[in-house]
């Protein structure tokens, strides 16, 4: 689970100074000892019903 307060305009949404939770996952592909890529994964609309 990760959190975030928002402070400044999401997709036209005001800052409302309130701190959110939003369940998340990251992906990353490791080549040698290096991360080449990296994907995370959260869901959008719950993040943004809690930010309105």
């Amino acid at each position: 689970m990760s959190s975030g307060t928002g402070r400044g305009e999401v997709a036209g949404i005001a800052a409302t100074g309130k701190s959110v939770p939003a369940p998340a996952m990251v992906f990353y592909k490791v080549k040698g000892e290096r991360i080449t890529q990296f994907c995370p994964h959260f869901d959008l609309a719950l993040l943004m019903s809690q930010l309105s």
